[in-house]
C-alpha cells in the first residue's frame, strides 16, 4: 500500500504531467476551475449526448415502433459505449483542454491534430446552433393563434431574439462551469421527472403487441408531412425493411454521441480527474441508456395512432393521454427548458476545446484566455458569434452537417485510441479499456462500420459541407496553424520525464 505523501504525490504529478507524452504541465489552470465533481460533471455530459428522450419521435416515424426499440436497445452498445470507454481512458491518459485533439496529436502529429480539432468544432458548434432556434420554437407554440396564423416570426424579430438568446446564454456559459454544472443537474430534475412518472404509471397501460408494429410509411408518405428533405445525396431513399435510412440512423447517431467533449474538462475536474470522469462518463452513458429505451417502450405501447403522429410534441400527447393534462403540459416545458442545458453542455465542449487547442499551440493565443471564473472569454465570445448566424439554418440540416463531420473526427479518434494502445503502451492509464489492442481493434469495428453507414447515406449538402471543412482544414493548418505550432512555447513541448502516476491495477 502506498504512502499518503506517495498518493499526493500521484496525484499533483497527474496535473503536471504533459498530455502529449505524460510530461510537464501544458495550461495554468485558476483555483476556481477546480470544481467539477461527479454529479456536475454527469450532468454535463449527459446533456451533451441527450438531453432526453424528446427528439426520439424522429426514430419511430421513420422505422416504426418495432424497429425503433430495437435501435434505441443497440445503439448504446454499438455507436455510445465505444467512444464512452475510450474517452474515459484516454482523458485521464492524455489530460488537456483541447481533448482528442491531443490524442491525435500523440498519435499521429500536428495535422490530423488540426483536422480532428476543425473537425470536432465544426460539428460541435453546428450542432450547439440548434438549440436556440428550437427554444424559440418552444416559446412560438405556447402564444395562441388562429389555424390561418403563421407560427414563426418575422425575420427581424426572429433574428433579434436570437441574438438576445444567445447572448444571455453565452453570459450564462462564461459564469464558470461549477455553475454550469448545477444549473444543468437542475434542468435534468426538471426535464427528465416527468418521464419517470410517464413510465411508472404508463407501463400497466402498454399494449406489448404494438411494439411488434413494422413500417408502414412510404416514401412519399413521410416527405409529405415532415420536415426532413430526403432529396440528395447518392442514395437519398434508401430504406431497409421498411425503414427509411437516413432520418432513421441520423437519428439515432445525433442522440448518441458527444461522449468525447468531456476529455475538454479534464484538466478541471479537481486532483482527482483519474475517479472524477470515467465515473461521470458511466453514469452518465447508463442514464442515455434508461431514458431513451424506457419512455420509448412505454410511448409505443400505450401509442394507438400510426407513424404519421410521431412528430414533436407527440410524447407530450401521450403522456397527457395517459396520465393527465398536467404531465403533458410538464414536457412540454421540459421539452423547451431543456434545450437551456443543451446549449449551455455543448458550448462548454466546444469554448474549452478552442482554449485548450490555443494552448496547444494550434490556435491564436488570446483565443486560450480564462476569466477568473476559469472559463475561456475570449472562446466564448468567438463561438456565440458563430453560432448566432447558424442559429438561423433549418434543423434537419443542421443535424446532418454536425453528424457528417462529428463521425468523420470520431473515426480519426478511434484510430487514435488503438495507434497509442501500440505506439505508447506505458503511458499510465489510470483508467483502462479492459481488452488488448486486438480486443479494442474488434471493439470499434461496429461503431466504425456505422458511422461509414451514415456517412455514405448523406445528403450532398453534408458532403459538401464536409469537404469544405477538410479543404478549409488544410489551407489553415498550412497557412496559419502550422506557424502558429511551431512557436509554442517549450510548456507545451513533447520533452520531459513523466510524472509519478497511479496505475488502473493500483486503483479499487
Amino acid at each position: 500500500m502506498s504512502s499518503p505523501d506517495e498518493e499526493k504525490s500521484a496525484k499533483d504529478g497527474f496535473k503536471d504531467r504533459n498530455p502529449f507524452d505524460g510530461t510537464a504541465q501544458a495550461i495554468p489552470i485558476p483555483p476556481e476551475a477546480h470544481s467539477l465533481t461527479v454529479l456536475p460533471l454527469t450532468a454535463i455530459v449527459y446533456f451533451s449526448v441527450s438531453g432526453g428522450p424528446f427528439s426520439t419521435t424522429q426514430a419511430v416515424r421513420s422505422g416504426g415502433a418495432f424497429y425503433a426499440l430495437l435501435g434505441y436497445m443497440l445503439a448504446p452498445v454499438v455507436i455510445a459505449w465505444q467512444e464512452n470507454q475510450i474517452t474515459a481512458e484516454l482523458s485521464v491518459a492524455y489530460p488537456h483542454s483541447s481533448g482528442s485533439v491531443v490524442w491525435c496529436e500523440a498519435a499521429f502529429g500536428p495535422f490530423i491534430a488540426w483536422l480532428n480539432g476543425v473537425l470536432s468544432l465544426v460539428s460541435g458548434i453546428t450542432g450547439n446552433a440548434i438549440f436556440p432556434g428550437l427554444f424559440v420554437n418552444f416559446i412560438l407554440e405556447q402564444i395562441p393563434r388562429s389555424a390561418d396564423e403563421e407560427q414563426d416570426l418575422p425575420v427581424y424579430i426572429r433574428f433579434c431574439v436570437l441574438a438576445f438568446m444567445v447572448l444571455v446564454m453565452g453570459y450564462i456559459n462564461w459564469s464558470g462551469l461549477n455553475s454550469i454544472g448545477n444549473t444543468t443537474m437542475l434542468i435534468g430534475i426538471i426535464a427528465l421527472t416527468p418521464f419517470v412518472i410517464f413510465v411508472l404509471v404508463g407501463m400497466f397501460q402498454v399494449d406489448a403487441s404494438n411494439w411488434l408494429a413494422l413500417p408502414s410509411l412510404s416514401v412519399g408518405g413521410y416527405m409529405a408531412e415532415s420536415e426532413y428533405e430526403l432529396g440528395g445525396g447518392f442514395f437519398p431513399y434508401a430504406t431497409l425493411g421498411g425503414v427509411l435510412l437516413r432520418p432513421f440512423l441520423n437519428t439515432l447517431f445525433f442522440n448518441h454521441n458527444c461522449f468525447d467533449s468531456t476529455a475538454t474538462f479534464s484538466e478541471d475536474c479537481g486532483r482527482q480527474p483519474e475517479k472524477v470522469i470515467p465515473r461521470s462518463l458511466n453514469i452518465a452513458w447508463f442514464a442515455v441508456f434508461v431514458f431513451y429505451l424506457l419512455p420509448v417502450a412505454v410511448a409505443t405501447g400505450v401509442s394507438s395512432g400510426n407513424q404519421l403522429d410521431w412528430k414533436n410534441g407527440y410524447l407530450s400527447f401521450l403522456a397527457g393521454e395517459t396520465v393527465g393534462p398536467w404531465l403533458g403540459n410538464w414536457l412540454i416545458f421540459a421539452n423547451g427548458v431543456s434545450n437551456i442545458a443543451l446549449y449551455q453542455a455543448v458550448m462548454s465542449g466546444v469554448v474549452f476545446k478552442l482554449m485548450g487547442m490555443a494552448h496547444n499551440g494550434l490556435l491564436p493565443r488570446f483565443l486560450g484566455v480564462r476569466s477568473s471564473r476559469g472559463t475561456p472569454t475570449n472562446a466564448i465570445i468567438f463561438s456565440t458569434f458563430i453560432i448566432f448566424f447558424l442559429s438561423m439554418v433549418r434543423l434537419h440540416k443542421l443535424v446532418e452537417m454536425q453528424n457528417f463531420n462529428y463521425g468523420i473526427a470520431l473515426l480519426l479518434e478511434y484510430a487514435a485510441f488503438i495507434k497509442l494502445r501500440i505506439s505508447q503502451p506505458n503511458v499510465p492509464r489510470p483508467y483502462r479499456v479492459p481488452f488488448g489492442t486486438v480486443g479494442c481493434s474488434l471493439m470499434v469495428i461496429p461503431s466504425a462500420l456505422f458511422i461509414l453507414t451514415v456517412l455514405l447515406l448523406a445528403s450532398y449538402h453534408a458532403m459538401i459541407v464536409g469537404a469544405v471543412t477538410f479543404g478549409f482544414s488544410v489551407i489553415t493548418y498550412q497557412c496559419v496553424a502550422k506557424r502558429i505550432y511551431k512557436k509554442r512555447d517549450d510548456t507545451d513541448s513533447l520533452e520531459g520525464q513523466m510524472a509519478p502516476m497511479k496505475d488502473s491495477s493500483e486503483m479499487i
